[in-house]
């Protein structure tokens, strides 16, 4: 779950420790399913108060978590490849 972008962004992951999330069907479903939220969000409302982070678009989410709309077929096609290979 770590490495599948649940609680720390793909960004942040060493490099000598980022093969492991190509590894997790946890990591492509979960880019799935943010892109799948966040891709036609156009505005968002920003309460800030102190120094927390002010998002405007859902575009600026996916690029927090370092997800590309992109890559959604990837995934697809990726999911069922892990899905016969650990099968």
């Amino acid at each position: 779950m770590v490495f599948a972008g649940f609680f720390l962004s793909a960004k942040t992951i060493p490099n000598w420790l980022i093969w492991i999330k190509y590894l997790s069907w946890l990591y492509y479903s979960n880019e799935m399913a943010l892109i799948n939220q966040w891709e036609d969000v156009k505005s968002l409302e920003c309460n800030q108060v102190g120094n927390g982070t002010c998002y405007r678009t859902g575009n600026d989410i996916l690029d927090y978590y370092g997800f590309k709309k992109a890559h959604y077929n990837r995934n697809l096609g990726l999911l069922f490849a892990l899905f016969i290979g650990f099968r």
